[in-house]
């Protein structure tokens, strides 16, 4: 059986003139324009299908567009960009905690310079509201802004400080970021993670990949592990 799209396409090709001059090529450069545009739709509904029926395995509720999530701030791209919206939510109930999953698109730049971002985060509920700590990875820019000067908390450990930059109330960042915990950070190369009030998450570059949702769940499941008792609340 014949694919929908290309059907779409094959009635477009049929359409162009078969003239090869300056009409004839404007015509062709439309129907490849129409052809990509029908076949992207096409992959989307694709997409957001499979979505559905892996939120829909896991007891998940899903929304096409829930804008509700890009206001909470959990590190960038919050306060970056414009035209914030959530797509593709899932949420549900993960190991007796809430959890959301969606891509995080924005809009940066203008006329020609207009670019449309996409991130997947991961957000867990916590057992209470908590200040706010950002842990993420230093960077080569990070690292150039502390020889110039920027300053983050400076923790006990010096391999931390320099894989990790730590930004929030220092007593609080003390409080969570025990030796052990800093030294299980280290030791599996982990990618960081933001706490704000009830709710810890953890951004990637990109689109909702499902082959990765457990494990990104798996991972905020594991820092929530490492947090102390007395600061938790458990």
């Amino acid at each position: 059986m014949q694919d929908p799209a290309a059907e779409r396409v094959a009635r477009l090709a049929d359409t162009a003139p078969l003239s090869t001059g300056i009409h004839g090529w404007t015509w062709l450069w439309f129907v490849v324009l129409g052809a990509l545009v029908i076949i992207g739709v096409v992959l989307e509904k694709k997409r957001q299908e499979r979505i559905q029926k892996f939120a829909a395995a896991r007891s998940l509720t899903y929304a096409k567009r829930d804008d509700r999530w890009v206001h909470l701030d959990l590190g960038y791209p919050h306060g970056s960009g414009r035209a914030h919206k959530g797509r593709h939510a899932m949420t549900g109930v993960h190991e007796g905690r809430a959890i959301a999953i969606f891509e995080h698109e924005w809009v940066t730049g203008s006329g020609k310079e207009r670019r449309t971002h996409t991130v997947r985060v991961t957000v867990t509920e916590l057992p209470r509201s908590l200040p706010r700590l950002d842990v993420g990875k230093e960077g080569i820019f990070g690292r150039a802004a502390r020889r110039m000067g920027a300053k983050d908390i400076e923790l006990e450990s010096d391999d931390f400080n320099r894989e990790y930059r730590v930004k929030g109330d220092r007593r609080f960042a003390y409080d969570v970021l025990h030796p052990r915990f800093m030294q299980w950070m280290l030791h599996t190369d982990a990618p960081g993670f933001v706490i704000n009030g009830r709710y810890i998450g953890y951004t990637v570059g990109g689109k909702i990949d499902l082959d990765q949702v457990d494990r990104d769940l798996a991972y905020l499941d594991a820092v929530i592990d490492q947090l102390p008792k007395f600061v938790i609340g458990r």
